[in-house]
């Protein structure tokens, strides 16, 4: 994946957007990274259908289907360190990689002119209008910033587990919350099955209320505000729980998840895949509801969450971010 970031580059002088990489966009596909970078990945027949289906998978009577497109999965999206087995309601085809969205946490309705401009200046992926980078725009160094990292497909047997479900009912929206109150809503590593009820993703997984869904990973053909299936952030540490407001749109904090022992594996601007450990340094408490607060409304300075989160951001002056 990261060469094929760096030959989509060399052919557009831009990187891919996260937003309408397609001409023909429903409501719940607008394509983003992982369908831009299809002909790059010797799928270039694939690419080619996705510029001319209109459709939800959700709109097909037969979900199996693999002759439609975004029913059909893409080998170098998939994890050979998970199975790749979803066993949800999920009619998508899943995605074991994500993109990173830096030290931030979008929320579509943050302005509002919003979706018409890119708020997010802290990563490399803009989710709204298109919105494109360049390499010059990484001042913190192609070596000191992330790309992709692993994210464990959403499972509905398995949805408690705070490295594949995602939690909801959080107030991110209003940030009235730290990252230390998500961390601990995970105790020994799993969301409580009385606090949080399963909603699967086909059948809303975004509704409101505290919840848990399988989102993760879900699709690779969906970019823009639908932050928890292919974006993450350097927030929360790796394998840390992952969580979202009461509804869709609203922010999300994924950190990345796999099935290694102890951490995951990322990739760098520059290419080169590092293992990082979950007990990256990555500052989670001590941190106020208004000091997060206002970094995420203020979107400037060095990343407030360690080493972890200065590998997130692009361009904000941290040194000797590499782990």
């Amino acid at each position: 994946l990261g060469i094929a970031v760096h030959n989509y580059y060399d052919t557009h002088n831009s990187l891919p957007s996260h937003s309408n990489t397609l001409p023909k966009v429903s409501k719940e596909i607008n394509g983003g990274v992982f369908v831009a970078l299809l002909p790059f990945l010797e799928e270039e027949n694939t690419y080619e259908e996705t510029q001319h289906t209109l459709h939800s998978p959700r709109e097909f009577p037969v979900q199996t289907d693999t002759s439609i497109v975004w029913l059909r999965r893409i080998t170098a999206y998939i994890c050979p360190s998970d199975n790749g087995q979803q066993v949800s309601a999920n009619l998508y085809a899943p995605n074991n990689y994500l993109v990173s969205m830096g030290d931030w946490a979008d929320q579509w309705e943050d302005d509002p002119s919003a979706p018409s401009q890119p708020l997010n200046s802290r990563g490399a992926f803009p989710a709204y209008n298109g919105g494109t980078k360049d390499f010059a725009a990484v001042t913190d160094g192609l070596s000191n910033t992330l790309v992709f990292s692993e994210r464990l497909i959403g499972r509905a047997n398995d949805v408690y587990d705070a490295k594949v479900g995602i939690a909801s009912g959080f107030a991110l929206n209003g940030l009235n919350v730290t990252p230390e109150q998500i961390l601990n809503a995970a105790p020994g590593g799993r969301f409580s099955e009385a606090t949080y009820a399963f909603t699967p993703s086909a059948d809303g997984g975004g509704a409101s209320g505290n919840r848990v869904n399988d989102d993760g990973g879900a699709f690779w053909g969906i970019g823009s505000r639908f932050t928890r299936y292919n974006l993450f952030s350097t927030i929360l540490p790796p394998n840390s729980p992952g969580a979202s407001h009461q509804n869709p749109n609203g922010r999300h904090l994924i950190p990345p998840s796999s099935r290694h022992t102890g951490g995951v594996n990322v990739s760098r601007f520059d290419g080169s895949v590092i293992f990082v450990n979950d007990t990256i340094s990555c500052k989670t408490s001590g941190i106020t509801p208004d000091a997060f607060a206002q970094k995420l409304k203020n979107n400037t300075g060095t990343s407030l969450y360690g080493v972890w989160g200065a590998l997130g951001s692009i361009n904000q002056g941290e040194a000797n971010a590499t782990p």
